[in-house]
């Protein structure tokens, strides 16, 4: 049951989740998706990549993995790229992604140089923002690289989606020996729409599993995708209609159920799908057990806003069987504090254990809700790209229009990074609110919740009315006038939240000193002072593992408590 858990442990430290939404599921009518980047390894600043002309004879564009940094080639440019904010273009195309490894196939990235792949996941989203206006454009682009190219990444599920519709694309680099003289295709790969009334996600865990032959408006994949498993006895029936790419190209394990599928099972469960309870032993670990479906159905009358993805981004299982806010779990300290310390698993006395692994976690670098709005006369800017920095469960996402030309420094700082602290940089405020909250997990929280709320609400406000002037100035002046005008909205917002976030991580820093509650009364009069007492079930906890260690009433003829 626990073969692959070393394996996975290593993928888990740079591990994602999606929470994908579709159009008519949406409560603003469009559609949405969700992304977190959970790797410590990671700086929490905002990508941009503006729009710019190009002479596809002479320019070149560079290609270095993602994670790494490493340098592995280049490709032709195309006549034009489209103007990238984070993980969304101008088109209100946005692109997110989670890995779950290479249990079969291969990747060229660990082979020897002459098989080296040239484009890794990382530059494939981003390059494919570039170049496309929609998501069939955007799943040809990634797919045609990645298949002409070589993949250097292990196998990959994308989240796509645009105005119109959303998309799930599994893709996994083949072995360059094992394929057939006729297969030119360097991926396996198969993607699928997610029905408008639906909702779908992944979370490090190949999912696609139910395909649909011969209609490319809810289905694409590779040619040789399905014939490929079936050489290798991935897939053994004769049948295409029966071929299940997520058995065959990543199938899943105890890991796999219970620290991957369970984050999308507790999207499902908090967006009241029915059935979800049926899941229980599989989530638990049982992967021999029925999987979820890729996509479900929500509820009559039911809508998924921003706020409640927002909310479903900073999960930790509450309410569940996994929950991991009760006090009697000791790994989350007096104050039930939701976050455990890695690794995943552990031994005692040659038992494994393991801890959860939420959709929240404290190793979040930044996170997003792509939320696609149309471009026409009425919103000539097109989607909003909400952009959070460090653990999603503290965080505050911040509004972005995919047009803008500059972003603000306390998030687009090349001084600033994983070396370099500075209270002038969302990330680093953010950290400091997180890792105090931390240590008084079930006080602090609800107070940062309550700011988040008032924030997430000044946004949604505050957008509504920018909405109206940015298309007035649009109509009346023009398109630059109108980027200029959301450029400096962008940037005012952004720079008060990092200033009022510095101001919440003060407060708290002040009111919660030496395990003690401060209440201010007034200037003129030092603050009440309040013990925070050990709840009962933690004093318990102490009792039984001390036992008579501090106990006052012990025997008389103890000559040592005399």
């Amino acid at each position: 049951m626990f073969l692959l858990f070393s394996a996975l442990l290593v993928s888990l430290t740079h591990s994602c989740s999606d929470l994908i939404v579709g159009k008519t599921a949406s409560a603003t009518g469009h559609p949405m998706f969700s992304y977190a980047a959970d790797s410590r390894s990671l700086y929490g600043d905002l990508h941009f990549s503006p729009a710019a002309k190009h002479d596809p004879t002479v320019d070149k564009r560079k290609i270095y993995e993602w994670d790494t940094g490493l340098y592995l080639g280049e490709i032709d440019e195309v006549a034009e790229t489209y103007n990238v904010v984070g993980n969304m273009n101008e088109f209100s195309l946005a692109i997110g992604e989670s890995t779950w490894g290479t249990q079969r196939g291969g990747t060229f990235f660990e082979k020897d140089e002459d098989k080296l792949g040239k484009i890794d996941y990382g530059s494939l989203i981003y390059v494919a923002l570039e170049r496309s206006r929609n998501c069939a454009e955007a799943i040809e682009c990634i797919t045609h690289l990645a298949s002409t190219m070589g993949y250097a990444s292990e196998g990959e599920s994308f989240s796509i989606a645009d105005p119109n519709e959303v998309w799930i694309l599994e893709l996994v680099g083949k072995a360059d020996l094992e394929r057939e003289p006729d297969d030119d295709e360097l991926v396996a790969w198969v993607a699928m729409k997610i029905p408008d009334d639906c909702i779908s996600g992944h979370a490090n865990q190949a999912r696609i599993n139910k395909i649909i032959l011969n209609d490319e408006t809810q289905c694409k994949y590779g040619k040789h995708t399905i014939s490929f498993a079936r050489k290798h006895n991935w897939f053994d029936s004769q049948n295409d209609e029966e071929f299940d790419f997520a058995k065959a190209y990543g199938p899943v394990n105890f890991s796999g159920a219970r620290h991957c599928d369970a984050r999308v099972w507790s999207f499902f469960k908090k967006m009241q799908i029915p059935g979800m309870d049926d899941f229980a032993d599989y989530v638990k670990g049982d992967h021999t057990k029925q999987r979820m479906e890729l996509y479900y159905k929500l509820p009559e009358g039911m809508k998924v806003s921003v706020e409640d993805i927002e909310e479903a981004m900073g999960n930790h299982f509450e309410g569940t069987i996994l929950d991991m806010t009760e006090t009697f779990d000791v790994g989350g300290g007096a104050w039930s504090c939701p976050y455990r310390i890695p690794p995943l698993s552990w031994e005692v006395e040659g038992k494994t254990y393991c801890n959860e692994r939420p959709i929240g976690t404290q190793q979040t670098a930044w996170s997003f809700i792509a939320e696609c709005r149309e471009v026409n006369e009425n919103n000539p800017l097109g989607g909003l790209f909400w952009f959070g920095t460090d653990d999603a469960a503290t965080s505050v996402h911040i509004p972005f229009y995919t047009s803008v030309k500059k972003l603000p420094q306390c998030l687009f700082d090349n001084s600033v990074d994983l070396n370099h602290f500075s209270y002038h940089s969302m990330f680093w405020v953010s950290n400091l609110v997180a890792n105090f909250a931390y240590t008084n997990y079930k006080k602090m929280k609800p107070e940062i919740d309550e700011k988040r709320r008032d924030y997430h609400n000044y946004f949604l406000e505050e957008v509504k009315a920018a909405d109206e002037e940015i298309s007035r100035i649009a109509r009346d002046e023009s398109i630059d006038a109108a980027i200029d005008y959301a450029n400096a909205l962008n940037n005012e917002w952004a720079e008060m939240l990092c200033s009022e976030w510095y101001g919440l991580w003060i407060d708290q820093f002040m009111r919660y000193k030496d395990f003690a509650m401060l209440t201010p009364i007034s200037e003129k009069r030092d603050p009440l002072v309040e013990d925070m007492h050990y709840p009962k079930t933690w004093l318990d906890l102490i009792a039984k593992h001390t036992g008579t260690h501090y106990l006052l009433n012990q025997p008389a003829n103890d000559k040592k408590s005399q």
